[in-house]
C-alpha cells in the first residue's frame, strides 16, 4: 500500500515540466466509480501539497490516488471495462 507521500513522490518525479502536475484519484458515489483530480503545485511548500492530499484522502468515498500502489492495481485489473466506458464516452460526441 502507497503512503500519501510516495505517491506525491512518484508522480513529481515524473512531471514535466516539473512546476506542477494533475493528481488523479478515485472515489466511490452511489455505487459508481468516480475519477477526480487536484492540481499541484510545486512552486508550494511540499508539506501542504502533502497535506492537501492527504486532506483528499479523507473525503467520504476516497478509494485510492491513481498512482498509488492500489491505483496501478485497479488499472490494471479493470482495464477491459475501462476502455469500454472511455469508448462509450467517445461515441457520445
Amino acid at each position: 500500500m502507497s503512503t500519501i507521500e510516495e505517491v506525491y513522490y512518484r508522480v513529481k518525479r515524473n512531471a514535466n515540466p516539473s512546476m506542477a502536475a494533475m493528481y488523479m484519484y478515485m472515489r466511490l458515489k452511489d455505487g459508481i466509480v468516480h475519477i477526480d483530480s487536484m492540481v499541484v503545485s510545486y512552486a508550494t511548500d511540499e508539506e501542504k501539497n502533502i497535506a492537501r492530499m492527504e486532506e483528499k484522502s479523507r473525503a467520504e468515498g476516497f478509494m485510492f490516488f491513481a498512482e498509488s500502489d492500489e491505483g496501478l492495481k485497479w488499472r490494471k485489473e479493470n482495464m477491459a471495462a475501462i476502455r469500454d466506458a472511455y469508448a462509450s464516452m467517445v461515441m457520445r460526441f
